[in-house]
């Protein structure tokens, strides 16, 4: 087992259980945004779903004319585990998400002056039609 996968869990935990995204941005960043085994695991990847979910996203916070620039995404295979970042409209994003659940976050830095940051949980079910995204609170806020 990989010296992060006991932190990876407890992320994935603490994602499923958090009342504060906040939380778990600054668990994934403290415990393993610079242990070089978990850097060194993910491989750079293309998935369709995911910036269709960044893009969904950012017109929600940012506005209907919100573009998405840069997308790099990570994924961990054996640990169904995708990381990365984006720019949107300026802001910087960036996501976690667990394959193996279907949840992950966004984060969008909507204020760097203030460190204002907006959440998202996201899922991304196929084919299921009629879904909408929840309503978002203006301003800095969470949706899910």
């Amino acid at each position: 087992m990989a010296d992060y996968a006991s932190k990876l869990e407890e992320l994935k935990s603490t994602l499923l259980t958090a009342d504060s995204f906040a939380r778990v941005q600054e668990k994934f960043f403290d415990d393993l945004g610079m242990n070089p085994d978990f850097i060194a695991a993910g491989k750079a990847a293309d998935i369709p779903l995911l910036k269709a979910a960044f893009e969904q996203v950012g017109c929600r916070v940012l506005g209907p004319n919100c573009t998405v620039h840069g997308l790099a995404l990570f994924r961990m295979e054996a640990d169904k585990f995708v990381h990365g970042g984006c720019m949107m409209n300026g802001c910087l994003a960036t996501v976690l998400y667990f394959e193996d659940v279907d949840v992950g976050l966004v984060a969008v830095s909507t204020d760097f002056s203030t460190g204002a940051m907006t959440y998202a949980r996201i899922s991304l079910l196929e084919g299921r039609e009629g879904l909408e995204s929840g309503p978002v609170a203006p301003g800095p806020g969470t949706i899910q």
